[in-house]
């Protein structure tokens, strides 16, 4: 009779086992979580002092010049053969920044890019 009692609870909460793979899952979730949160704490902060650099009017957007002074200010800064970028390869580049093709670089699309170029 004890032993019906005590399977009866087992099976109402869960084997041990299935407790701790559980646990496992939700500490593993958890932990995801915080990665991405902090990496989405440092693109937010980039973002920011990218706005402080290149926002010259303070619209909370970047227009096509702000965003050329950007471009070639970060390539300039990795770019050891000075060959820099064309105009033509900026306006792809603008196109493919500018999602929404208002002709300007809103901050949650300077975010998008980011995430998209480094693969997060």
């Amino acid at each position: 009779m004890e032993v019906r009692e005590e399977n009866k609870t087992e099976e109402a909460n869960g084997s041990k086992q299935d407790r701790r793979h559980r646990h496992h899952r939700r500490r593993h979730r958890n932990k995801h979580r915080k990665r991405t949160s902090d990496i989405d704490v440092v693109i937010a902060k980039c973002v920011q002092e990218i706005w402080q650099e290149y926002d010259d009017d303070n619209s909370g957007s970047l227009d096509k010049e702000e965003t050329r002074q950007f471009v070639k200010n970060t390539l300039g800064d990795m770019d050891a053969g000075g060959k820099g970028m064309s105009d033509e390869e900026f306006e792809q580049c603008f196109i493919e920044f500018d999602e929404d093709g208002s002709g300007t670089i809103e901050k949650h699309e300077m975010i998008a890019f980011i995430r998209n170029i480094t693969g997060l």
